[in-house]
């Protein structure tokens, strides 16, 4: 058999052999890739499921120290079961759901299946788009929607509107302050704040309007978060900037670019342990602290874009900003990293940030939802070589297939939209390798 395959190969030219041999190289090493992936694909899918942990016990939040190539990359579209691809909000509950906004409808995701809710199955839902989602310390949720304001416990339903109470159906952003009540910010009306009482057993609920009537400087509210050291209220408007309102409902004070704001639409807030407040704009971000904006963030210093539409700081102090071209990491120290398309965030334009009690972080995106969460194999040189590869491999078929690099109007690259059918990222890496070596050839 060996004097065979000898006498065979003598007749070949030197350069079919070589070109047989590297084939052969080829083909094994393809194969190697594609087990390394499928296993990181498999270990993936089974710590996918979101955590039930007693409340209290510490979780494995990302570790800074990581580069975003370190993270563990797992994405949900349509194809995944979600109604709709354009993810508008999301929130980690206390029993451990995280829930999700859509342009389609609300949605409770357990890990593994989606729960729907929408005017199709949920008659107190007047209109599918959910503009903000929240989780209040009850264990209730609160949905803002374009039709009123939507409130669900204890599996009940209930939607107010201006007939409970409400300045305006146009909802756009719930939060709750430590007094419990509910702060609503509306598009129209201003801010409207929810307050219970009970009288002889029985409860009642009366609404407050803050308004530009009563001196907030705009009705269009994107923003609200509470000082927990003070109990105010930071509200952000469209046109009106950044505005302090006391727990009773008095305005207090409003910051403009008058005082160094970068620009008077404010669309996001965060605050980071410190207690600084950064305030997300159409022209970057400001960071104020102490009653004056004291540093600014933007394409200059190394966001990937100015029109900032959401800011989370995670559990341990990083700031992350969700922008309309991509996501920006800002560390303690200021360093600034950039994630992606190309590194596999599902679409450019980024809506908010929501975070597990595994310490993952969820980004919601035009196109999807992408989690990010600590790698569990072993840093080894080699695999993280491996990554590098793999991720080079990547940013080389991103070059190739967007010809055009420009987005449309909606932030969406030219080949990514909401109806294409979800590919798997690890395999795609191993393929996208595999044709880069095949051209070298």
């Amino acid at each position: 058999m060996t004097d065979t395959i000898l006498r065979l190969f003598s007749c070949v030219s030197p350069q079919i052999c070589l070109r047989i041999w590297l084939v052969a190289r080829l083909v094994l090493l393809f194969a190697i890739m594609l087990a390394w992936n499928a296993r990181a694909c498999l270990v993936a899918q089974n710590t996918s499921s979101i955590s039930r942990q007693a409340p209290g016990t510490i979780a494995p939040f990302l570790n800074p120290n990581k580069s975003l190539l370190e993270y563990h990359l797992q994405t949900w579209s349509i194809q995944n079961g979600l109604p709709h691809g354009s993810i508008t909000s999301a929130v980690s509950s206390k029993d451990g759901y995280l829930w999700i906004g859509t342009e389609d409808g609300l949605v409770r995701f357990d890990g593994f299946r989606f729960t729907i809710y929408n005017t199709r199955n949920t008659p107190e839902m007047k209109n599918n788009l959910v503009r903000h989602v929240y989780s209040a310390r009850d264990g209730s949720v609160w949905a803002a929607t374009m039709a009123g304001l939507l409130h669900i416990k204890n599996n009940r339903v209930k939607n107010y509107t201006t007939h409970e109470g409400i300045s305006n159906n146009i909802t756009r952003y719930v939060k709750e302050h430590s007094t419990g009540a509910i702060w609503l910010g509306t598009v129209g009306g201003g801010v409207d704040i929810l307050r219970y009482s009970k009288t002889q057993d029985k409860s009642h609920e009366t609404w407050q309007n803050v308004s530009t009537k009563n001196g907030l400087a705009s009705n269009l509210v994107w923003s609200i978060i509470e000082d927990e050291k003070s109990g105010t209220m930071f509200v952000g408007t469209q046109g009106g900037g950044l505005n302090i309102v006391s727990p009773d409902g008095k305005v207090l004070a409003h910051y403009t670019t008058q005082q160094g704001l970068l620009s008077n639409d404010v669309w996001a807030m965060a605050l980071d342990r410190t207690g600084a407040l950064w305030v997300g704009t159409n022209k970057g971000v400001s960071v104020w602290k102490d009653g004056a904006f004291v540093e600014h963030f933007t394409t200059e210093n190394g966001l990937p874009n100015n029109i900032v539409r959401a800011m989370y700081c995670d559990a341990m102090g990083t700031m992350w900003i969700g922008t309309q071209n991509g996501v920006a990491r800002i560390h303690t120290n200021r360093r600034v990293e950039k994630f992606l398309y190309e590194h596999g965030l599902t679409n450019v334009l980024t809506w908010d940030f929501a975070e597990d009690r595994d310490g993952g972080l969820y980004i919601t995106t035009f196109n999807g939802l992408t989690r990010l969460s600590n790698s569990t194999f072993t840093n080894t040189p080699h695999a993280m070589g491996w990554r590098a590869v793999l991720y080079q491999a990547r940013i080389f078929s991103m070059q190739k297939i967007h010809k055009v690099n420009t987005p449309n109007i909606f932030g969406l690259p030219p080949s990514a939209d909401s109806t294409r059918p979800h590919e798997n990222i690890c395999v795609r890496r191993t393929l996208n390798l595999f044709r880069k070596l095949i051209k070298c050839m």
